[in-house]
């Protein structure tokens, strides 16, 4: 099976930007495989469709990036 895969390349900004935020939308919900529903069954045993607790119903998910660019104090220089 074909597996999708997105990369975010980090690149330190050239202004005196410190936060960024990346939103990456359409990625399939791995809980309920891009359904929406699971099958399950009301008060008379019949079939209902029953919303992904996880996505809502959506089918898709978005990933919320928070990036904050802090100086490097752990880094030792060499003399």
């Amino acid at each position: 099976m074909s597996k999708e895969r997105r990369v975010l390349e980090l690149v330190p900004p050239s202004c005196q930007i410190t936060h960024e935020t990346v939103i990456c939308h359409g990625h399939e919900c791995g809980y309920c495989h891009g359904n929406g529903y699971f099958w399950g069954r009301d008060a008379n045993w019949e079939s209902v469709k029953v919303p992904c607790p996880i996505c809502q119903g959506k089918k898709e998910m978005k990933a919320i990036i928070e990036i904050t660019w802090l100086p490097d104090n752990e880094k030792t220089t060499k003399k």
